[in-house]
């Protein structure tokens, strides 16, 4: 994630057994989280310090976050965090 801003996050691969079942039950249990939810979080934690420590615009930080576009951002931030990232961000910085 560091360079350039432009890598987002991805979602780890999970290998799957000769049958093709997931292995995302041991990644729960190892994580806590199921994969979805992981990641999601990873995204949040870094749109969060991309929010305190840049001047990056909420589109920027969207896509660096692996964000679809900014309203993405807001919805999956304010459900997590339980605030808009706007607001977050002034909260933090003053």
């Amino acid at each position: 994630m560091q360079g350039t801003g432009r890598s987002a996050l991805r979602a780890p691969r999970l290998a799957t057994s000769a049958n093709g079942v997931s292995q995302s039950i041991p990644f729960r249990q190892s994580t806590g989280y199921p994969p979805h939810r992981w990641l999601l979080q990873r995204r949040i934690e870094r749109a969060q310090d991309l929010l305190l420590n840049s001047d990056k615009t909420l589109a920027e930080i969207a896509r660096c976050c692996g964000f679809f576009d900014p309203s993405h951002l807001t919805r999956a931030f304010s459900q997590t965090v339980g605030s808009s990232p706007g607001l977050w961000r002034r909260s933090r910085r003053t």
